[in-house]
């Protein structure tokens, strides 16, 4: 295991991620979506993710590269980085031609005014308003300064 890694610390926030195994898409068919958003909002371990994968596609093994990979969050400017960075990164990807294509982001429901679990009213402050958070989510180059590791 790296030593590189940085453990986790009670009461820190961080960037956590991580790539399918051998660089393979975890999401093959379009309810994985939705099973994978169940399970982190009911914060269930990635296992349950994988063996529901396993099954459903006939397949065995890890379906996360180990292990995964995390940034501590230690500033505003850095949050702000991540927010905009986790919403391109679908276009970096080439999932999508445009980010805003992309409908499992959660940038369609911070910039709009339907219910949601997501703390929206936080997220705009950081921001400045919501016209500002679109117009930096424009603006900014995509993925500039946080690049995967290849």
């Amino acid at each position: 295991m790296p030593t590189d890694i940085p453990p986790l610390a009670y009461g820190n926030f961080y960037h956590i991620y991580n790539r399918g195994n051998n660089h393979e898409n975890i999401f093959l068919q379009e309810r994985n979506y939705a099973y994978f958003l169940e399970l982190w909002w009911k914060h269930v371990s990635p296992i349950t993710e994988t063996r529901g994968v396993n099954i459903a596609t006939q397949r065995t093994g890890a379906l996360f590269e180990r292990p995964f990979k995390r940034i501590p969050v230690d500033s505003t400017a850095y949050l702000m980085q991540l927010i905009v960075y986790i919403h391109q990164n679908p276009q970096k990807h080439r999932f999508a031609n445009d980010f805003r294509e992309w409908k499992h982001s959660s940038y369609h429901q911070l910039v709009s005014e339907t219910p949601s679990r997501l703390q929206r009213d936080r997220v705009m402050q950081l921001f400045g308003s919501r016209q500002d958070f679109v117009r930096i989510h424009h603006e900014i180059q995509p993925l500039i300064g946080l690049e995967d590791d290849e």
